[in-house]
């Protein structure tokens, strides 16, 4: 497989996991453990911020990846807006 290919698959998969850590920190009622999910997405993220500033994606792999980046930025704003007011 195509290293490209590969490296748009694994950024696509820590988006999906930071959305995912993200509403699974909306759903707990335990707060410490809702601060971890929102730490996991954050972690997730960075990842993401990290790798896509020195890649060549096409067009379309570009779109869909800040799509997802900007959907689990807003997601974990939220959560962690969410966390400061409870």
């Amino acid at each position: 497989m195509h290293e490209s290919v590969q490296t748009e698959r694994f950024l696509n998969l820590e988006l999906d996991l930071a959305i995912t850590f993200c509403n699974t920190g909306f759903a707990m009622r335990d707060r410490t453990h809702a601060r971890h999910s929102a730490e996991h997405a954050r972690q997730a993220l960075d990842t993401v911020e990290k790798f896509a500033r020195t890649l060549r994606l096409t067009e379309a792999a570009q779109k869909e990846i800040s799509g997802k980046l900007s959907r689990a930025t807003t997601l974990l704003s939220e959560l962690e807006r969410h966390l400061e007011s409870t």
